[in-house]
Order: C-alpha cells, then structure tokens, then sequence
C-alpha cells in the first residue's frame, strides 16, 4: 500500500513537513519511492511474461506421443553402453503393444521370441519399416 494513500498518510506528511521545515525534500522521497515501487511491479510484469513465451515456445516443440494397441514401436536400450561398439543401435525391437496400463505404461510383446515387457511411452517411438537384416 503506498504512502500517500489515505487521511493517515497526509497527516504524516504534514507531521514531517513541520519538523523537517522543507516539505519538498519529504515529498520528493515518497515520489521516489512510488515510482520505484512502480517500476518493480513493472519488472515483475515483464519477467512473468517472458517466462510466458519460452514456456509456449519449449512446449511446441515437445513431441506427443500417442500410441493405440497393436501398434508396432521401438524401445530405448536404457542401458546402452559405448564400449559395446561405436554402431551399435539404441533402439530395440520392434514390439507390439499388447495392453494400454495406466499413465502412460504399456506391454509389449517381442514379435521374435513372443516375451512380454513393460515400457514407458517415453522409452517408446513407433516402427515404421523392416528391421534391418543382421
């Protein structure tokens, strides 16, 4: 709450004014102080609207994934390790999704050996092609 607002606040003024002699000088301060309340409000404004844009901006580029059953996907190897080779693929599969679980979990079934495994949607991305032959 400002200052100068109020029946309180004027009286005040007019307190210092009598002992200060100079009422410029006191009501120059509070103008300061205004003005500088103003411009913190006006920062804060601004600092909460540029955090507005980078936060759309970040999010358009946030891919959504949406999966449906039976469709094909690959896995991420969770556990890739750089020694195992420098061309080995990060990516297992493909699997097929057999079941939707809740928030965001599926089961997965290896189309080679028909094993079952539970994966993240954000372990997954759908299969487009063939596997390469090995």
């Amino acid at each position: 709450m400002p200052l100068t607002s109020g029946i309180g606040a004027q009286s005040l003024l007019g307190c210092f004014d009598m002992q200060q002699g100079n009422g410029q000088s006191w009501r120059g301060k509070v103008f300061q102080l205004q003005e500088i309340e103003e411009m913190r409000r006006e920062a804060y404004d601004n600092s909460r609207m540029y955090k507005e844009k980078c936060k759309a901006i970040n999010d358009s580029g946030i891919l959504r994934k949406s999966f449906k059953l039976s469709d094909k996907v690959l896995k991420f190897k969770a556990r890739f390790k750089f020694r195992d080779g420098k061309l080995k693929e990060r990516w297992d599969g493909p699997y097929t999704i057999t079941k939707v679980l809740g928030y965001g979990v599926f089961e997965l079934k290896d189309e080679k050996d028909g094993t079952t495994h539970l994966a993240n949607r954000h372990l997954l991305k759908l299969f487009y092609g063939k596997p390469a032959e090995t």
